[in-house]
């Protein structure tokens, strides 16, 4: 009898897993645990050994079993001992004695210095150039501040790297949807076209920040050049 392909392997172990933790939908693991549904998709390949700790760790909490159980359960057999003995030996060794709340104590301590070392190597050149540039634009008042917008492009880079991404630009106008825009003032109606004055952020599919906008006709809506406009979503987001 053939063997079932990966894929569908790996796929019914995560269901089964789920299942266990009261879970019925993929979407509500990837609320639960945070674990994005592209990166679900990645564990259903059984891709799970060329994915962050921090995905194994969001997952076991998720699913209330051990990463080492998941790690048995999701990844393809021939992976399995090299992912627990580099990514996973921290629990192999628990005394008997430590407390859930102490191990999950120390899963969060992991997953904060992952993380905070990740994001660090993103923004390294922000950091030491930064200081340098205030410094210089207090001496220098006229200092253009397009020559700036290059050192802002790590943290831009951060925010892409963790799924952020703009709703829009400043000063675009667009059609008026109070799901994703904030007037700022005046009134406007659903499809009325307004000004973008400060933009809005998403992450996957959740809406972080609406942006926030002002009605065409408003004389308070700012005049962004569209040279100066170009440039910026260029160097920020090109």
């Amino acid at each position: 009898m053939m063997s079932k392909p990966l894929y569908q392997e790996k796929q019914q172990k995560l269901a089964e897993l789920m299942q266990n933790a009261g879970i019925h939908t993929l979407d509500e693991l990837s609320d639960r645990s945070g674990v994005s549904a592209w990166q679900l998709a990645r564990v259903q390949h059984g891709l799970l050994n060329k994915m962050p700790t921090e995905i194994l760790l969001k997952l076991s909490q998720a699913l209330g079993v051990s990463p080492n159980d998941i790690l048995g359960q999701l990844l393809p057999e021939a992976n399995l001992e090299p992912k627990i003995s580099q990514k996973a030996q921290i629990y192999s060794s628990k005394p008997e004695n430590e407390s859930l709340e102490e191990r999950l104590g120390k899963e969060r301590q992991i997953i904060e210095q992952e993380f905070q070392q990740s994001s660090l190597e993103v923004i390294e050149s922000w950091m030491l150039q930064w200081p340098t540039a205030v410094a210089l634009a207090k001496k220098n008042p006229e200092l253009s501040a397009a020559k700036l917008l290059t050192l802002v492009k790590p943290v831009m880079d951060l925010l892409k790297r963790w799924g952020v991404e703009p709703l829009c630009q400043v000063g675009e106008q667009i059609a008026y949807d109070p799901m994703y825009h904030e007037l700022m003032e005046g009134e406007a109606s659903i499809g009325d076209i307004v000004s973008v004055r400060y933009i809005g952020f998403t992450q996957g599919s959740k809406l972080l920040y609406r942006a926030k906008v002002s009605p065409v006709q408003s004389p308070e809506t700012p005049v962004i050049e569209e040279e100066a406009k170009t440039d910026f979503s260029t160097i920020i987001y090109g």
